[in-house]
Protein backbone atom coordinates (compact mmCIF):
# COMPACT_ATOMS: atom_id res chain seq x y z
CA UNK A 1 0.00 0.00 0.00
CA UNK A 2 1.52 3.29 -1.10
CA UNK A 3 0.39 5.86 1.45
CA UNK A 4 1.20 9.49 0.78
CA UNK A 5 3.28 11.46 3.30
CA UNK A 6 1.35 13.59 5.79
CA UNK A 7 2.39 16.80 4.05
CA UNK A 8 0.82 15.57 0.78
CA UNK A 9 -2.38 14.12 2.27
CA UNK A 10 -3.58 17.45 3.64
CA UNK A 11 -3.50 21.00 2.35
CA UNK A 12 -1.33 23.61 4.02
CA UNK A 13 -4.43 25.24 5.49
CA UNK A 14 -5.67 21.95 6.98
CA UNK A 15 -2.28 21.25 8.54
CA UNK A 16 -1.99 24.81 9.87
CA UNK A 17 -5.47 24.63 11.41
CA UNK A 18 -4.69 21.30 13.09
CA UNK A 19 -1.32 22.45 14.46
CA UNK A 20 -2.84 25.64 15.86
CA UNK A 21 -5.58 23.66 17.61
CA UNK A 22 -2.97 21.33 19.11
CA UNK A 23 -0.69 24.16 20.23
CA UNK A 24 -3.56 26.13 21.76
CA UNK A 25 -4.69 23.10 23.76
CA UNK A 26 -1.24 21.74 24.68
CA UNK A 27 1.03 24.76 25.11
CA UNK A 28 3.93 22.79 26.59
CA UNK A 29 4.25 20.40 23.63
CA UNK A 30 5.10 20.43 19.93
CA UNK A 31 3.11 18.71 17.18
CA UNK A 32 5.55 16.34 15.47
CA UNK A 33 5.20 14.10 12.41
CA UNK A 34 7.43 11.02 12.13
CA UNK A 35 7.45 9.07 8.86
CA UNK A 36 9.66 6.48 7.14
CA UNK A 37 12.17 7.61 4.52
CA UNK A 38 10.61 5.44 1.82
CA UNK A 39 7.98 2.77 1.18
CA UNK A 40 10.45 -0.07 1.87
CA UNK A 41 11.20 1.12 5.42
CA UNK A 42 9.38 -0.43 8.39
CA UNK A 43 6.25 1.61 9.14
CA UNK A 44 5.59 3.14 12.54
CA UNK A 45 2.17 2.51 14.11
CA UNK A 46 1.39 6.23 14.30
CA UNK A 47 2.85 9.30 12.65
CA UNK A 48 1.60 12.19 14.85
CA UNK A 49 3.23 12.80 18.19
CA UNK A 50 2.71 15.40 20.89
CA UNK A 51 6.22 15.95 22.23
CA UNK A 52 7.07 18.04 25.32
CA UNK A 53 9.25 21.04 24.48
CA UNK A 54 11.92 20.05 27.00
CA UNK A 55 12.32 16.45 25.77
CA UNK A 56 15.67 15.89 24.05
CA UNK A 57 16.05 14.51 20.56
CA UNK A 58 17.77 11.44 22.05
CA UNK A 59 14.84 10.77 24.40
CA UNK A 60 12.37 11.21 21.55
CA UNK A 61 14.37 8.83 19.38
CA UNK A 62 14.11 6.25 22.19
CA UNK A 63 10.31 6.61 22.13
CA UNK A 64 10.24 6.13 18.36
CA UNK A 65 12.50 3.03 18.65
CA UNK A 66 10.06 1.50 21.15
CA UNK A 67 7.09 2.16 18.88
CA UNK A 68 8.88 0.56 15.93
CA UNK A 69 9.81 -2.51 18.02
CA UNK A 70 13.22 -2.81 16.38
CA UNK A 71 16.06 -5.00 17.63
CA UNK A 72 19.03 -3.52 19.51
CA UNK A 73 21.42 -4.18 16.61
CA UNK A 74 19.39 -1.99 14.26
CA UNK A 75 20.47 1.62 14.17
CA UNK A 76 17.85 4.24 13.46
CA UNK A 77 18.57 7.65 12.04
CA UNK A 78 15.95 10.39 12.33
CA UNK A 79 16.50 13.38 10.12
CA UNK A 80 14.88 16.76 10.45
CA UNK A 81 15.09 18.90 7.34
CA UNK A 82 17.81 16.58 5.97
CA UNK A 83 19.98 17.10 9.06
CA UNK A 84 20.74 14.83 11.99
CA UNK A 85 20.12 16.82 15.20
CA UNK A 86 22.40 16.59 18.23
CA UNK A 87 21.02 14.03 20.69
CA UNK A 88 21.07 16.62 23.52
CA UNK A 89 19.08 19.28 21.63
CA UNK A 90 15.59 19.83 22.95
CA UNK A 91 12.54 19.52 20.74
CA UNK A 92 11.98 23.24 21.34
CA UNK A 93 15.39 24.11 19.88
CA UNK A 94 14.87 21.80 16.90
CA UNK A 95 11.38 23.24 16.35
CA UNK A 96 12.76 26.78 16.32
CA UNK A 97 15.35 25.79 13.70
CA UNK A 98 13.32 23.40 11.54
CA UNK A 99 9.60 23.87 12.26
CA UNK A 100 7.57 24.27 9.09
CA UNK A 101 5.20 27.09 8.27
CA UNK A 102 2.25 24.72 8.82
CA UNK A 103 3.18 24.47 12.52
CA UNK A 104 4.47 20.90 12.50
CA UNK A 105 7.98 19.57 13.03
CA UNK A 106 8.80 16.76 10.59
CA UNK A 107 11.17 13.83 11.14
CA UNK A 108 12.05 11.15 8.60
CA UNK A 109 13.64 7.92 9.80
CA UNK A 110 15.81 5.29 8.15
CA UNK A 111 17.61 2.15 9.37
CA UNK A 112 21.07 0.71 9.12
CA UNK A 113 22.09 -2.70 10.41
CA UNK A 114 25.25 -2.01 12.40
CA UNK A 115 26.27 -5.44 13.71
CA UNK A 116 25.51 -7.92 11.02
Amino acid sequence: MNELPFIERFTHEQRLHESRQIMNKYRSSAPVIVEPKDDKTLKIDKTKFLVPWDLTYGQFMYIVRKRLKISPQDAIFMFCNSTLPNSQETIHTIYQKHGKSDGFLYFVYAFENTFG
